[in-house]
């Protein structure tokens, strides 16, 4: 069986992304590429230019990167999910075999809660003989392969992107390589979110952390003035001379 191999990229999400730069568009024609078309290279470093040019708009870069993923490996479908209020929900899609946008993953069983709990790559090459998926519901679905690659950051995994295929053993070791960049990418995207703005679970709090209110000093202040304070007591103290003692008849 013919295993789908890399596609041209659609471009258009990206150039509109990137407001249509016509120098842009014309650097991707002078690359070889058909009018429209993106290479992998291309691509990724596309997105690494729209990530690093400080736009904010979360969900339109991951929407691109979800597509990406779908068109340079072949797939039906293409998913990307981040923590949001304690649950993992689908912030992107694309193709026909994609769940819905806001759709909650499961985060504790199937292959995408091992991908979760293990922080690694999950890859099903037939969805009939893989114990991590339900076969009857992938055979409801169309769905024979699926992979599943954690969205890795620096606290811990902030999400996952996952890609469908209708066939048996659709993706490649170079596709899982690929879409381990996209994943990078879409970490990279949520990370550079300001403050408050990223779908990330909200740091918890350390235990050697203390709440300062207003009416306590800071601990470096308190202990300087507990330090001067003693300094103070020590040098009030009467000097202790010794007392001499009668000399033995």
């Amino acid at each position: 069986m013919a295993v789908p191999q890399s596609k041209p990229f659609d471009s258009g999400k990206i150039l509109s992304a990137f407001g249509g730069d016509s120098s842009l568009e014309t650097s991707f024609d002078r690359s070889g590429s058909v009018s429209g078309n993106l290479d992998e290279s291309i691509a990724l470093s596309s997105l690494k230019e729209l990530i690093a040019a400080g736009d904010h708009r979360l969900d339109p870069i991951l929407g691109t990167i979800t597509d990406a993923a779908r068109q340079l490996t072949g797939a039906s479908g293409a998913a990307l999910a981040m923590w949001k209020e304690g649950a993992m929900v689908c912030r992107a899609r694309s193709g026909d075999k994609a769940p819905v946008l806001g759709a909650q993953l499961s985060a504790e069983t199937g292959i995408s809660g091992e991908c979760l709990r293990t922080g690694k790559i999950q890859h099903c090459a037939d969805t009939e003989s893989d114990g991590l998926v339900d076969a009857e519901v992938c055979r409801s679905l169309g769905l024979r392969s699926i992979a599943v690659l954690p969205i890795q950051g620096w606290r811990g995994i902030n999400g996952i992107l996952e890609v469908f295929s209708a066939q048996p053993a659709a993706f490649t070791e170079h596709n899982l390589a690929l879409l381990q960049q996209l994943a990078a990418l879409a970490e990279r995207a949520r990370a550079a979110q300001p403050h408050g703005a990223s779908s990330a679970e909200p740091k918890l709090p350390s235990a050697i952390e203390k709440p300062q209110t207003s009416a306590l000093l800071p601990a470096s202040d308190r202990f300087r003035d507990m330090a001067q304070m003693r300094r103070r007591h020590l040098l009030s103290l009467p000097l202790a001379l010794p007392v001499p003692q009668p000399l033995a008849p």
